[in-house]
């Protein structure tokens, strides 16, 4: 006859033995993150049509911007929807049940 094993509750609180829900929610952060910085650096720089303006070589922190005629709306619709993803996933990985049990241990 073998021992059996200790329950989880049983063993030592280890706050670095992350949960496999807890992982998989941070991969899923970090995939909606690259994806909507990927999507960033396809979009013009304003959202909403705009002049823009020249530079202005005095001012080193104000270095012009070209004209745009902003974003369409299906790249919107997708940035938005990504942004909503990823508070989602944010929050889903910020509330988790571990960190509330590492402030208890």
């Amino acid at each position: 006859m073998s021992t059996p094993a200790p329950a989880a509750e049983d063993q030592p609180f280890d706050p670095k033995a992350f949960p496999k829900d807890l992982i998989a929610s941070q991969l899923k952060l970090a995939e909606l993150y690259a994806a909507l910085n990927a999507l960033q650096a396809k979009l013009p720089w304003c959202r909403d049509a705009h002049a823009g303006w020249p530079a202005e070589p005095e001012r080193w922190y104000r270095p012009g911007r070209p004209e745009t005629d902003g974003w369409e709306a299906s790249a919107a619709e997708t940035y938005d929807g990504l942004w909503k993803a990823l508070r989602k996933a944010a929050a889903a990985v910020q509330g988790h049940d571990h960190w509330s049990r590492c402030k208890q241990h």
